[in-house]
């Protein structure tokens, strides 16, 4: 544009030399038409520019922030869901752990009790047994002494007395 000027100067200045002025008042009507133009093309350049970073601070960036508020929204949504199944499986884990647990003890305390029974059963039995086995043992002494010993002393009584009345006899004949 400065160059244009000095272009439309060095004419001016040429044809006022000649004497030509109505010619340079026209020529000057031009440029100063042509500068209106130029001025209102860069006017309406820096306005376009101005209302174009005007919309993108009232429009675009409420809206990229929109979004990104929105995206953050559901990444935070997921990993909440992601984290509360996470806790939901550890808590399920924990309680299916302590199940087992509690199921092995009770069957641990089970067998004890069993075991403790049945070594209560078996030495009953073999108490009974023991205790059956000494009555027995008794009985026979008390009837070893008091029948088997006497009839065997009665018995030995009877046949030295048959014997000693055969000797009896056997002398007697022999006299």
């Amino acid at each position: 544009l400065q160059g244009f000027c000095r272009i439309i100067q060095a004419k001016k200045l040429y044809y006022l030399k000649k004497g030509l002025a109505i010619y340079i008042n026209a020529f000057q009507n031009a440029a100063i038409q042509i500068q209106k133009v130029m001025r209102r093309v860069l006017a309406a350049k820096r306005y376009k520019a101005r209302y174009e970073a005007y919309l993108f601070q009232r429009i675009d960036v409420p809206a990229a922030v929109r979004i990104q508020r929105v995206l953050r929204g559901r990444k935070g949504r997921k990993i909440a869901t992601r984290k509360k199944l996470e806790l939901e499986m550890c808590i399920r884990i924990q309680l299916f752990a302590k199940k087992y647990v509690k199921r092995v003890w009770a069957l641990q305390v089970y067998i004890a009790r069993l075991r403790k029974r049945m070594s209560t059963r078996i030495q009953k039995l073999i108490r009974g047994n023991i205790a059956r086995e000494i009555v027995r043992m008794r009985r026979h002494i008390l009837w070893y002494n008091n029948k088997y010993i006497p009839a065997i002393i009665r018995l030995q009584a009877v046949a030295r007395s048959y014997q000693a009345r055969k000797k009896v006899v056997g002398i007697k004949r022999e006299y």
